[in-house]
């Protein structure tokens, strides 16, 4: 685990000139809080729109990533991992074995710098 006086890892911003085949979370539906149709929310509405994002995630094309000094392995929104940074939009979609295994291994990575991203990612 990360001590306090150890810095997080850095992941560079995706540009906002940026032009990828990655989805943003705003195409695919992802929200931080309940779904609300404006005013007058009925539960039709919310349910219809829980409805479309949970059809999204079943979707949702997912990236095994691991440490290179480890069996350990996460599954990783795509999506996600392309909005973090170029790096993984190259890696998982372009002419590398990555993009057709849809798995990343990330040497010089530990498994709890990569713990630390995932939960950044997905908070």
């Amino acid at each position: 685990m990360l001590s306090p006086s150890q810095a997080p890892p850095t992941i560079p911003s995706k540009s906002a000139n940026s032009t990828s085949n990655c989805a943003r979370k705003s195409d695919v539906g992802w929200r931080t809080s309940p779904p609300h149709t404006g005013q007058g929310d009925s539960r039709e509405a919310a349910m219809e729109e829980i409805e479309k994002f949970t059809k999204k995630i079943e979707e949702e094309r997912l990236i095994l990533i691991k440490p290179a000094n480890s069996e350990h392995t996460f599954k990783v929104s795509e999506t996600l991992l392309c909005q973090s940074s170029d790096y993984f939009v190259k890696a998982v979609q372009g002419a590398f074995k990555e993009a057709s295994t849809a798995t990343l291994t990330l040497p010089g990575a530990s498994l709890d710098t990569i713990q630390l991203f995932i939960y950044w990612l997905y908070h």
